[in-house]
């Protein structure tokens, strides 16, 4: 009867606490969701109506198509080539970084060697430098090197990623022990099928990621 009494008298202020996490996530959503409201907003109206109407709602005039037709054809239709640059730039960047820290994660979770540990702290520990300190380092052996306002200045800073190293490794060590429990690691009938079939559930979400991260 207690048990009940206190059970009942829980029940309206687990309401009330539902109801206040309730109203502070659809807070938040508000929050993240108004920036892109309003790009979307301005995006329909002229350079004018920018400054002369309310900035959160639609002008009477939509200029959308007008405007995306400037875009596009601004320069000669240069904008379709900075758009292309970044697409290029972000698939061989994420592409090339989730296959270096593949590899290094695999290194890492495969062999055993004296400053293994210290090593990998140390790529860690390099986590905390800013971007912003190494640009002018980056510059200086990227120009040695003759590679200044090449495609490869911007990718090939971008194959070295501390986190994504960190973050493939664990999976590594997963699949190592998930293909030498398999059986078809056994009685040495390993295929490269059964490899594949054995190994991918684990690197997936760590490839996944590190894609993500550069994208």
């Amino acid at each position: 009867m207690v048990a009940a009494q206190t059970a009942l008298a829980r029940r309206p202020r687990q309401a009330r606490t539902r109801s206040l996490t309730t109203i502070v996530l659809l807070a938040f959503l508000v929050y993240f969701l108004l920036p892109l409201f309003w790009v979307i907003v301005s995006a329909t109206k002229s350079n004018q109506d920018l400054l002369s109407t309310f900035g959160l709602w639609f002008a009477p005039d939509f200029n959308l198509i007008a405007n995306l037709r400037d875009v596009f054809s601004h320069g000669d239709g240069v904008y379709l080539r900075w758009l292309g640059n970044t697409a290029y730039y972000s698939v061989v960047s994420a592409v090339g970084a989730a296959l270096v820290a593949t590899i290094g994660g695999y290194a890492f979770a495969k062999f055993r060697f004296r400053g293994r540990d210290a090593l990998f702290a140390l790529i860690l520990g390099s986590i905390m430098v800013p971007s912003t300190a190494l640009v002018i380092p980056t510059y200086l052996l990227l120009s040695k090197v003759h590679l200044t306002d090449t495609p490869l200045a911007v990718i090939l800073p971008s194959l070295l990623s501390p986190f994504g190293l960190y973050l493939m490794t664990p999976p590594a060590s997963t699949a190592l022990v998930s293909c030498a429990s398999s059986g078809g690691s056994r009685s040495g009938s390993w295929s490269p099928a059964s490899s594949r079939s054995c190994c991918s559930s684990s690197w997936r979400p760590g490839t996944t990621t590190s894609c993500r991260w550069w994208c």
